[in-house]
């Protein structure tokens, strides 16, 4: 069943819901659930006609959330060196994203962004812009892969993605490791 408002510009769809057979027996029976459209007019006789199809073979809602998947949480990690690693200068650090793109330093295509790592330094907040100091190194062409010379010791090496301004995607997006170089 579909209504329009008189205004051209919103309206009402409604769709049936056939329930089993031992619903049927309980005395439940087809129901009827509105679903409100605001758009232009051109637009809703679209919607309508789409609705009116999928009516025949299936719940409107339950078409329309058919395709839809579950979110893969995006994360990054250290490829190189492991967490606890005893390493040796120069050190080789792979990082990797997974649920995101790497994009150069500029890049604002939503979804991307670039490493950073911050020596002996934490996780930012989501938006802070990662600095620009001796404790922070910027891979703004979206560099993997990098060799670094660390001071003999112990190091918490924090990998930071970010967007194409250098702003954090937060500690989400982000992995800390501890090393120790010879």
């Amino acid at each position: 069943m579909i209504h329009r408002h008189a205004s051209g510009r919103s309206g009402r769809l409604a769709w049936h819901t056939l329930h089993s057979a031992a619903e049927a027996d309980r005395g439940r029976s087809a129901r009827s659930h509105p679903l409100l459209v605001s758009c232009h007019e051109e637009q809703f006789v679209m919607i309508c006609a789409f609705a009116k199809s999928l009516c025949r073979t299936t719940t409107l809602l339950s078409a329309l959330f058919a395709g839809c998947v579950t979110a893969h949480a995006a994360d990054v990690s250290f490829v190189e060196p492991k967490d606890g690693a005893q390493v040796s200068n120069p050190i080789h650090l792979k990082f990797a994203v997974d649920g995101m793109k790497v994009a150069p330093a500029g890049d604002m295509t939503p979804g991307t962004g670039h490493h950073h790592l911050l020596v002996d330094g934490q996780a930012l907040p989501s938006g802070e812009v990662v600095p620009v100091n001796d404790h922070s190194i910027h891979y703004g062409k979206g560099q993997t892969e990098t060799d670094v010379t660390l001071t003999p010791g112990d190091h918490t090496l924090t990998m930071q993605f970010a967007d194409g301004a250098h702003r954090s995607y937060g500690p989400e997006m982000s992995q800390t490791i501890k090393v120790h170089v010879k």
